[in-house]
């Protein structure tokens, strides 16, 4: 029997057929319930029954929570591509998703669970996850995809790590910074293949001759540059040196970016808006060297955004849209919701950033999280059909 005729032999529910299904609809509905509930806590109105603080709470949900479920759909679906394999679903896709419900439940709930629980609970699905890719790889022999688990792999060191700083010290002094800073690695890693590749495919159909550069040496320095900066943002203390490697980083995203002809496929928003998302990481390296060389001009945690709101939201939403639709069996190209998807939410990271010049004018804030949680209900709107059948 072909894979085609074995995919279509499946017979359970829809929403399990692929992860990137459940997985997709599940982080969004996490991105929409977890900001509600943050800007309920910002305003005092109510107190989360979590063993975590409140801003420990927020950044872990948004980085392990929203972001490990996209992660999980995404590399889930694509790595059947990758090797000729069937996708992971059924009842093992059902027990992936449902320890990522468990383990948001459990830190939403964990001020009377012990914290030891609560963690195994939580890395149980990181574990899972890598496991499972790891077979479909090696059982694919599709050795070079290894490096995804070793970012994968890191990713779960970072999650364990920020259950140890807030069992010790009550907040994550480190391991928040490392987790950001290994997703943006994986955004570079990979969105420095496929947004040259989709942007390719495009201007060649509409018969433009600007292509993008190939990956080449330039792109692999750049990568080298970004890690070495990143690792000293999250570890060292010499603030004028992360600043000068924040620089240097930045500069080399910017060129890199500027060679994959994105000015040419402003007319094609489903494309052009991952070139604005991956736009927000040399504008993070900025933003970040200024915050450490004046801080008094730029906010750390303002700058910060730029990577977790900016690049990190805007990339995901961006790659759901595209990813849900040419697996939905629709074209890939942004249609009015799709569109109101992309303003909301570049316009909630603009004001995100802005709120840290106007700290006395807090509404900013609430205004931000709201068009946050506008963008992703629109995607939960414009996508149930496609994702739940």
């Amino acid at each position: 029997m072909s894979t085609s005729s074995q995919r279509r032999k499946y017979q359970g529910p829809a929403i399990f057929s692929k992860a990137y299904r459940p997985f997709f609809l599940g982080a969004t509905l996490w991105a929409v319930i977890s900001l509600i509930l943050w800007i309920l806590m910002l305003s005092g109105t109510i107190s989360l029954p979590s063993a975590f603080s409140a801003n420990e709470w927020h950044k872990h949900e948004l980085l392990f929570g929203y972001t490990g479920a996209v992660i999980a759909g995404f590399l889930l679906t694509a790595i059947p591509n990758w090797t000729g394999r069937l996708p992971i679903s059924g009842l093992r896709l059902f027990i992936l998703v449902t320890v990522w419900l468990l383990a948001r439940i459990v830190i939403l709930f964990s001020a009377n669970i012990n914290p030891i629980l609560v963690m195994l609970i939580d890395l149980a699905f990181p574990f899972l996850l890598s496991l499972s890719i790891s077979i479909e790889i090696i059982a694919g022999k599709n050795w070079r995809n290894l490096r995804v688990l070793i970012v994968l792999l890191a990713f779960m060191l970072a999650n364990f790590y920020f259950h140890i700083e807030v069992m010790n010290k009550g907040y994550s002094q480190y391991s928040a910074n490392l987790a950001l800073a290994i997703i943006i690695i994986l955004i570079m890693l990979i969105g420095g293949r496929i947004i040259p590749s989709f942007t390719r495919n495009w201007l060649v159909k509409s018969k433009q001759t600007h292509l993008p550069t190939a990956f080449n040496r330039f792109d692999i320095i750049t990568m080298i540059v970004s890690i070495i900066a990143l690792l000293a943002f999250v570890f060292l203390s010499n603030q004028m040196l992360v600043a000068i490697l924040m620089l240097f980083a930045g500069l080399l995203n910017l060129i890199r970016l500027s060679r994959w002809s994105g000015i040419y496929c402003t007319k094609q928003p489903m494309i052009f808006i991952l070139h604005i998302a991956y736009l927000f990481i040399p504008l993070g390296f900025f933003a970040l060297a200024i915050s450490k060389i004046s801080p008094s001009l730029i906010n750390e945690i303002g700058a910060l955004h730029l990577f977790s709101a900016g690049a990190i939201g805007v990339m995901t939403i961006a790659m759901m849209c595209r990813v849900s639709l040419a697996h939905g069996g629709q074209k890939p190209e942004a249609d009015k919701t799709i569109s109101l998807i992309f303003i909301a939410i570049i316009t909630s990271v603009i004001l995100r950033f802005a709120a840290d010049f106007f700290p006395s004018i807090s509404f900013i804030i609430h205004i931000s999280a709201s068009l946050w949680i506008v963008a992703f209900a629109l995607f939960i709107i414009r996508y149930w059909r496609i994702l739940t059948t």
